[in-house]
């Protein structure tokens, strides 16, 4: 068995190149896993890999991250992406985002656009 932070990387690893290749197998995977630091790690990676194809489901991903932290930083990724993608969506999205805040939505919206 790998130490802590060695299994997190792995999974984090795993997490990553299933959102390329079967998103029904991920999300059962996923589910599946106990709450704690690994499957968040794991969710966060996943959701990076989501966000370039299809942002609206790495949203629903992204809020599934227990740590508060770790969960803002993954939405932020996805928020930029889906300014990009769509930019009167997204922006509606952050602003309703219940998990981001508002730091992070100024960040995201009244910062000089590069979008």
């Amino acid at each position: 068995q790998l130490p802590g932070p060695a299994l997190e990387g792995a999974v984090a690893g795993l997490a990553s190149a299933y959102a390329g290749l079967d998103r029904e197998v991920a999300s059962a995977w996923l589910n599946g896993m106990p709450q704690g630091s690994v499957r968040d790690s794991a969710i966060s990676n996943y959701v990076g890999g989501l966000a370039r194809t299809d942002s609206s489901m790495a949203w629903q991903w992204g809020t599934r991250i227990a740590d508060p932290v770790q969960r803002s930083v993954a939405l932020e990724r996805v928020a930029e992406n889906l300014l990009v993608n769509d930019p009167v969506e997204g922006a509606l999205q952050i602003r309703e985002s219940p998990d981001l805040s508002a730091e992070a939505k100024w960040r995201l919206l009244e910062r000089p656009s590069k979008y």
